[in-house]
Order: structure tokens, then C-alpha cells, then sequence
């Protein structure tokens, strides 16, 4: 992955995830995330009585996040790919989403706590804010 891209997802902290429900409706919510990159993952922390827990009817679901929605810089990461439900002990995403939120220890632990992790198999990044010299690079 392009260190362009590193950079971004270092410097944002926030997208929308969105999910496919059981019974095939969508829905988005904004969550923090973290990642790690080999290979490319992110991670997520929810409540077992939010409305994406739902999702998790028969184990992982389809997904799509996106990162940017800030009409000034002009950038986005978009991907699709499938989003699962992670044990607490799972070392990678306590590696990736404790490191960057050592704050949210105990919350993790909680038995009300959801660990999620989204693995990409499509992604496309866009810098916009120069339309001549515009950078999109996509996964293959």
C-alpha cells in the first residue's frame, strides 16, 4: 500500500461503517477505527445491543466503510469487504485498536462489548483537491 494512504489512515480516526442486515436492509453508523496493514484489516468496538450487532446473524456479514467526508481535504478510502466478530483475547485487534484507543481497555473486557474486524477485499483511494492532478488508486 502506498505510503500516501498510510499517512491518511493514520491521520483520520473516524468513517461509517456500513452493514448488511439479516433480513437485507443497510445500515451506517459512524465508529472510530484502527487498522493494521499485513495484511490490510480494521478494527471496530461496539455495544452488543447496538443495531449492527444485529447483523452478525449467522456469523460475518457483507460491509462497506468509508473514511473522509471533509469537502476541504478532498480525500476518501472506500471499501467493501466482510465485517466479523472477533474474540476479546484476539491479539491483532487489541494490538491495532487498544494502541490506538488505550482508553477503551476496560470497555473492550466489558461482557456488553463487541470487537469487530472488516477485511477488505475491494478498496479505492481518491485526493480530489487538485481535479487536475487528481490521485485515485484502487485494489486490484
Amino acid at each position: 500500500m502506498k505510503q500516501e494512504i498510510i499517512d491518511y489512515l493514520e491521520s483520520q480516526h473516524t468513517g461509517v461503517l456500513a452493514v448488511k442486515m439479516p433480513d437485507g436492509s443497510l445500515h451506517g453508523a459512524t465508529v472510530h477505527f484502527a487498522y493494521s496493514l499485513e495484511p490490510l484489516a480494521l478494527f471496530f468496538l461496539t455495544s452488543l445491543s447496538s443495531k449492527k450487532a444485529g447483523a452478525f446473524g449467522s456469523g460475518a456479514c457483507e460491509a462497506s466503510f468509508v473514511i473522509g467526508t471533509d469537502e476541504i481535504a478532498m480525500k476518501t478510502l472506500q471499501l467493501d469487504g466482510t465485517l466479523e466478530s472477533v474474540p476479546a483475547d484476539d491479539e491483532k485487534w487489541k494490538e491495532a485498536y487498544l494502541e490506538r484507543y488505550p482508553g477503551r481497555k476496560d470497555w473492550s473486557e466489558s461482557p456488553e462489548a463487541m470487537r469487530l474486524k472488516f477485511t477488505p477485499r475491494w478498496w479505492r483511494y481518491s485526493d480530489l483537491k487538485d481535479r487536475a492532478n487528481a490521485t485515485i488508486i484502487a485494489s486490484e
